[in-house]
Parts: C-alpha cells; sequence; structure tokens
C-alpha cells in the first residue's frame, strides 16, 4: 500500500465519521462544543505533527458542513456538486447547487462584484447564492486578530462594495476565541455592537467559545433574514 493509500483510508474514514455525526446532531451540538472540536483538531495535530499551522481551514469546513446538513435535512433537498469555472483547477473549490431551490452553498467562491470594478469580487469564506446573487455570507475567525482594525474592514467592504452589488446580502461574522479580556468590551464588543446596530439587521456577529447556545438556533436566525 502507497502512503497516499494509507492517508485517503486513514482521513477519509476520519471526515467521514466527522461528517456523519454533524448530519445527525446539528440540531444540538452548542456553539461551545463546535469551539472544543476545533480545538480538539488543533491539540492532535500539535501532538502528531508538531503544530497545526496552515490547518486552520478546518474551522471553516466545520461549519460549512453544519449548514450543508441543515439546508439539504430542512428543506429536503439534495445537493450536488457543480464546476466552478472561476479560478484554475488547483484553486477550484466544491460549490454545492440545489436545483430544487436554485440555491448555491460554497467556500471561498470568488463572486464578481461588476458595480464595483471589472476585477473586482468577494470571497466570503461561506457564500449562498439564488439565482447567482449573494444573499448570505459567513465569515469565519479563528481569533479576533487585530482586533477592530480586521472587523471594520470586513464591515467596511461588505457595506461600501459587496452590498452595493447585493443590496439583500446579510453577513454572519463568526468568531471561535473570545477576545482577551483586556480588549474585550472596551473595544472589540463595543465595535461589533455598533456595527450591529449600524447594519439595520444585515450585520450580526457571534463568539462560539463559551456559548452554550445551538449553533442551529443561530443558523436559523440568520436564513430566516435571508428567506431560505
Amino acid at each position: 500500500m502507497f502512503l497516499a493509500d494509507v492517508i485517503d483510508n486513514a482521513l477519509g474514514n476520519s471526515f467521514q465519521e466527522i461528517d456523519e455525526h454533524i448530519k445527525c446532531q446539528y440540531k444540538t451540538i452548542s456553539c461551545d462544543e463546535l469551539f472544543q472540536a476545533y480545538m480538539k483538531f488543533c491539540e492532535c495535530l500539535k501532538n502528531r505533527l508538531g503544530s497545526d499551522e496552515h490547518f486552520s481551514g478546518f474551522s471553516e469546513s466545520l461549519l460549512f458542513r453544519v449548514m450543508y446538513h441543515k439546508i439539504a435535512t430542512e428543506r429536503g433537498i439534495t445537493f450536488e456538486k457543480v464546476p466552478y469555472k472561476n479560478a484554475p483547477e488547483r484553486f477550484r473549490k466544491a460549490v454545492f447547487s440545489a436545483h430544487k431551490i436554485d440555491l448555491e452553498l460554497a467556500q471561498n467562491r470568488h463572486i464578481p462584484l461588476p458595480a464595483i470594478g471589472k476585477r473586482a469580487f468577494c470571497v466570503p469564506d461561506i457564500s449562498l447564492c439564488v439565482s447567482g446573487e449573494l444573499i448570505g455570507a459567513l465569515e469565519v475567525k479563528t481569533y479576533p486578530a487585530f482586533g477592530q482594525m480586521t472587523i471594520a474592514k470586513l464591515f467596511d467592504d461588505y457595506s461600501k462594495k459587496v452590498r452595493r452589488q447585493f443590496a439583500r446580502a446579510a453577513v454572519l461574522l463568526i468568531i471561535y476565541h473570545k477576545p482577551p479580556v483586556a480588549v474585550r468590551e472596551p473595544v472589540l464588543i463595543t465595535k461589533l455592537t455598533e456595527y450591529t446596530a449600524t447594519s439595520k439587521g444585515w450585520f450580526s456577529y457571534i463568539f462560539l467559545e463559551g456559548s452554550e447556545e445551538p449553533f442551529d438556533a443561530v443558523l436559523n436566525n440568520f436564513l430566516c433574514k435571508i428567506n431560505i
């Protein structure tokens, strides 16, 4: 057996088991449980490989599969992988299409913004498009890196660029780790609360760490905003 076969068997079985658990339990998985799952993934990598660097994409994929199974199960639809032609082969990510409701669900999809410029585009961590229109985006951060600076740019990009092209687009910012206590209240939380109020509904956020709220409830609120 070649090394590639060993990796395929080991990781394939592991990810299949994770996905089956999400499919069966997504309604009861809490926000903190998702946080703990990601931390355990990082711990396993550190213990076995010495580092978890460059594996942060798992944080997005974990939430993507929750969204995938929730929509498929509750809407009674089947997602089908479709070609994604807006990137070279090595950079292509799967786009899942539900023809029944003309919905496309994807990770890191390049979405053109012709209203901004010929070469302008946005790349949401997780996107939902209906009839080619971006209606929902999940932006995922493992740490609130650089605090309000990073999040201010994200909010600015969506409010001044993305929503100029897609006026219906709603954004849910998901942050795995809580910010350090020193900056939690006076800076980051205050800014996030301000952005939420300023957006008049299209922007919302949640910290997964320490929250016992079912993540399904968070998604319910978000999907209600975009009528999915």
